[in-house]
């Protein structure tokens, strides 16, 4: 006989406040049609959450965050973001240069506010017995005022999720797989790095205390002084590439962009006794690209016209001229942008020695980025499998290598083997099409209650090989065998 917990439907609009100074400072955030349905070993939670009347100021965010809450534990779900909508543009830019200011692990969705209307949110995971009478809440933390850092509110959803212990299933525990990386024959690495160098008129040799040249130079002088100070580290090349604003005729912002990269190898010579033959000098006489990027990710008056004119196949000085034609438009490129461009981009580049497991150990540890993915899975395996000094290596070296694909696998193998569907997700999504995501691929749909989805991805993986992908179908089998003799 199937077996369904007692399920409570509660639909109402809660108003959400955030206080800064005291003050209410927005409202008129509902939130209804709240379901927490459990079935067999899966719990799924729904609602609809309309924004879209909020008075969210332009220059805030705030993050709702469902979550399942008893007496003495907790399980956050995915977390839905609202910005304003001057935040919203500001961390766009601000994520293109590395800088976003509200970090959120994984959000179901990010939007602004003028885009929050129906928000249809559903998240499913794994069952577990503490959640019998837990509640459902929902945390709101808002960014971008002044006493309103860290602060968190609380508003009840559901109470309880479940009110009495339902009747599961058998739990099958699926085999993941993970993937041996390939061995590098070399470990090379690269530091890279921007210095924004200022010239004397009419010079072309590097004064260091001339206005910010100190700070520009320590960042390289930085970076080639710890390689050299590392035992294990040997520098094989340093690349400099020197920019010029697209401002002023072509010959001469050649002139200084190549001027610029030969000042700095220069002085990088000096500085370290290296040979010329240690150096690769190259420049861009005028950074049109660097240009696009910068007018792509910003509010300049006349963007659109901006960027016709950048992509236009007119020659450089005739799009100089064109831009010169938009008047305030072109003194914000010259007081705001142009300064970007006029740069010299260095690449150190460098060789780590190969470690022993046993020195790997240890590396792992201080210095990971020294290592190489395979250095990583060698060490993982000298500790049982599913330990939390096994999954820590594989953390470490998703991590280290985030846009490895190896690297993405084997952590979705770590987080499924513990049931976090949403953080599996996170490392499988984007992988589907690679033969090696395969079985874990299936697992994810197991998990997830999608058993054709699951068996689909397990025949394909057992196709190419995969023992444990074979022994997952034999899984399946034997539940759907379970469920046939007991669903009458």
């Amino acid at each position: 006989m199937k077996t369904k917990a007692i399920i409570f439907l509660f639909t109402a609009s809660l108003v959400l406040s955030l206080c800064a100074k005291g003050q209410q400072v927005y409202d008129n955030i509902s939130v209804s049609d709240v379901i927490a349905e459990q079935q067999d070993s899966l719990l799924t939670v729904e609602m609809r959450i309309n924004g879209s009347r909020t008075n969210l100021p332009s220059n805030q965010a705030l993050i709702l965050t469902p979550v399942i809450k008893s007496a003495d534990r907790l399980k956050e779900l995915q977390p839905i973001v609202i910005k304003g909508s001057n935040r919203y543009k500001a961390d766009k830019r601000a994520k293109t240069f590395d800088d976003a200011r509200v970090v959120v692990d994984n959000p179901f969705v990010s939007l602004t506010k003028d885009q929050s209307r129906n928000i249809n949110y559903t998240q499913t995971l794994l069952f577990e017995d503490w959640m019998v009478g837990a509640s459902l809440e929902m945390k709101e933390q808002v960014y971008g005022c002044v006493d309103c850092k860290g602060v968190e509110k609380w508003n009840a959803l559901l109470d309880p999720i479940v009110a009495q212990q339902p009747v599961v299933r058998p739990t099958i525990k699926y085999l993941v797989t993970f993937i041996a990386p390939k061995a590098e024959a070399v470990k090379s690495r690269d530091n890279q790095g921007t210095a924004y160098l200022e010239f004397p008129v009419g010079k072309s040799v590097i004064v260091s205390d001339f206005r910010n040249n100190f700070r520009e130079l320590s960042k390289i002088n930085d970076a080639i002084n710890q390689l050299r100070d590392n035992k294990n580290a040997t520098i094989t090349s340093i690349s400099l590439k020197g920019f010029a604003s697209p401002e002023g005729p072509y010959k001469t912002n050649s002139a200084l962009s190549e001027s610029r990269a030969q000042a700095l190898k220069n002085y990088l010579q000096t500085e370290f006794s290296y040979p010329s033959s240690l150096f690769t000098v190259s420049s861009i006489a005028e950074d049109w690209d660097g240009l696009k990027t910068l007018v792509e990710n910003s509010d300049i008056p006349n963007k659109t016209n901006v960027l016709d004119i950048i992509n236009s196949s007119d020659g450089d000085d005739v799009k100089e001229q064109k831009l010169k034609a938009l008047g305030s438009t072109y003194n914000t490129l010259l007081t705001d942008f142009f300064p970007k461009l006029r740069r010299v981009d260095y690449k150190v580049n460098y060789t780590i020695r190969p470690f022993s497991v046993d020195e790997g150990k240890e590396i792992v540890k201080i210095s990971p980025a020294q290592m190489s993915l395979n250095e990583m899975f060698l060490v993982a395996n000298t500790y049982e499998k599913g330990s939390d000094e096994f999954n820590n290596v594989f953390d470490i070296a998703v991590r280290i290598f985030p846009l490895d694909v190896t690297a993405n696998l084997n952590a979705a193998a770590i987080v499924l083997d513990k049931n976090d569907t949403a953080a599996a997700h996170r490392y499988l999504d984007k992988y589907e099409d690679v033969s090696d995501s395969w079985n874990n691929q299936g697992i994810l749909y197991a998990l997830e209650g999608n058993i054709e989805k699951a068996k689909e991805y397990f025949v394909k993986a057992q196709a190419t090989g995969s023992v444990e992908a074979a022994q997952n179908l034999e899984k399946i089998k034997e539940l759907e065998e379970y469920n046939a003799a007991n669903t009458k």
